[in-house]
């Protein structure tokens, strides 16, 4: 298993993303319906001459809500359904001629026409950049931010309560200014941020990233409470900027302090894989860039891909005259390797590392190789070995203070008492590096000591404790989306099932399992998998 820690303190909303796809927002309802939900909006209960009209320009926008109650809300700053078909009129061409979806420019067209209207209003030209400032802010314009902006506007309460009318931001649960996908996606592209405005959410956007948490320690969680709520807005703005800027030491900053607390919470490549293509002239940074993307693939499970990172990171390292570097891509490469269960491949890169590490007096760096060949001899089965390597990086993570290593040293040496059968030396290593893990932050590393308990729970025949043990791994599992450890954890349940005469059970379980590891291709575990569940329909 890979010895990278997650942090309980995951991005909020990471996973909740707005996606591209724009359609549940773009449904259509019946006439009627666009017509009560229009009336209602715009307080107009009897329209009399207008309905006509109305009728119309509801048609026109196919009865799309958002368009309807855009259209609403302009209705009820004293434009007729009249006027509002005569605009509707005049903008359509532009929108309707581009082709694509018909229901999205008619949803453009409503936003156009809510756009000119807000631009002739007493505050409507601050309206509109404040609206092009939400659209880079995908979870919204939360309050600290938006007290900061305060300097940045002659009125932005004004200009907020202006967009609310219009129905263009609406104001969340906790008073962060949002907008709609459609919405905000026509505002990217057709009202760009002011240089002014954009220099301000830099300022603003840059400090936040810059006083996240880079490692995980103690003090992870109290770092990252300005950073959690911000990560989806951060990696947006970041992204715009990546494509619009030239590289420059603040913004590469920005990215790598982001990334990293990604790295940490729920890995995600998205930054440093658009950074990469703008770093071909500064070759120190792309290497870095490189490095890194691999060490977030490697914790994806993504292990060609981490390859191909580590190795032209390494090229460009050797180009640069960074053996430090270029040993520790070699070492990542062993890790990879061992993580594919590619044994003597991976026993050949670590000991070149560790030697080169001891040469440079980097004795950290040399410890980290000496836990992985700890569990490369784990996992041969050569425990003596796999002790002597373990206890040994353990003293030098312990004598540096290094918590997370030495406990995931810990960690890996009940193991090798869980292998030897040992049950109760194993608990009591497992239940320490588990606590460890907790008081950290780590709940990666965590979840892998449960699942580890959960193994000795069924080598005692503790079924109901196990099973709850392993519930509760899966659960972090699937959250961070870890697939080896899910594919692990799978397999587990496959044994636990078994040992209770579940064979159903335990071959779907081991099913499961061998067709997580194939995708991530660690063969030697399709295999077992294989074999087990053959043994299983043998007893059949």
């Amino acid at each position: 298993m890979s010895n990278v820690p997650f942090s309980q303190s995951t991005p909020v909303g990471a996973a909740q993303t707005p996606p591209n796809d724009q359609s549940a927002e773009l449904e259509t309802i019946s006439l009627d319906a666009a017509r009560e939900m229009f009336e209602q909006i715009a307080g107009r209960p009897s329209l009399g001459t207008e309905l006509e009209a109305l009728d119309e320009l509801l048609a026109g926008v196919d009865c799309t809500p958002l368009a309807v109650t855009l259209l609403a809300q302009l209705a009820r700053q004293d434009n007729s359904p009249s006027q509002l078909l005569q605009r509707w009129r005049h903008s359509k061409t532009a929108f309707i001629s581009t082709g694509g979806d018909h229901r999205e420019s008619s949803v453009n067209v409503s936003i156009q026409i809510s756009l000119d209207l807000l631009s002739a209003m007493n505050g409507g030209t601050e309206g509109g950049q404040l609206l092009s400032i939400c659209a880079h802010l995908p979870d919204g314009l939360r309050t600290p931010v938006f007290a900061q902006l305060v300097a940045h506007f002659g009125d932005i309460h004004a200009a907020r309560d202006l967009l609310v009318t219009f129905a263009l931001i609406t104001v969340g649960s906790n008073d962060e200014l949002r907008m709609l996908n459609p919405v905000r996606h026509f505002v990217l592209k057709h009202l760009p941020v002011t240089a002014g405005h954009l220099a301000a959410l830099r300022e603003i956007y840059f400090a936040i990233a810059a006083s996240g948490p880079v490692v995980i320690d103690e003090n992870f969680s109290e770092l990252a409470k300005n950073m959690a709520p911000e990560y989806n807005n951060l990696t947006s703005f970041l992204l715009h900027l990546i494509g619009t800027e030239e590289p420059s030491q603040e913004l590469y900053d920005a990215v790598n302090h982001v990334s990293e607390y990604s790295y940490y919470t729920i890995p995600s490549p998205t930054l440093r894989e658009a950074f990469r293509s703008r770093l071909t002239t500064h070759p120190s940074w792309l290497a870095q860039c490189l490095r890194d993307l691999g060490r977030t693939r490697l914790v994806r499970d993504e292990y060609s891909l981490a390859m191909d990172n580590f190795q032209a990171a390494r090229i460009l390292y050797a180009t640069l005259g960074n053996t430090t570097s270029e040993t520790q891509c070699r070492q990542f490469l062993g890790q990879c390797l061992r993580m594919q269960g590619l044994w003597e491949d991976a026993e050949r890169e670590l000991h070149a590392a560790r030697d080169a590490f001891v040469e440079l007096g980097r004795e950290v760096d040399a410890a980290k190789c000496a836990l992985e060949l700890g569990d490369i001899y784990h996992m041969r089965g050569d425990f003596e070995q796999a002790t002597f390597h373990l206890i040994l990086a353990r003293d030098v993570f312990k004598g540096r203070g290094e918590r997370l290593r030495t406990a995931q040293c810990t960690r890996s040496l009940g193991l090798i008492q869980f292998r030897q059968d040992n049950l109760p030396a194993a608990e009591s290593e497992l239940r320490s590096a588990m606590s460890e893990f907790e008081a950290i932050g780590s709940s990666l590393d965590a979840a892998r000591c449960i699942e580890s308990l959960g193994n000795v729970r069924i080598r005692q025949r503790d079924y109901d404790s196990a099973e709850k043990l392993l519930v509760s791994a899966k659960e972090v599992y699937v959250q961070l989306g870890m697939k080896l450890d899910l594919a692990n954890c799978h397999a587990s349940f496959g044994t636990l099932y078994s040992d209770q005469g579940k064979t159903l059970e335990a071959i779907e379980s081991f099913e499961t399992a061998r067709n997580i590891y194939g995708l991530v291709g660690y063969q030697d575990r399709v295999a077992d998998c294989t074999s087990e569940i053959t043994k299983l329909r043998n007893a059949m």
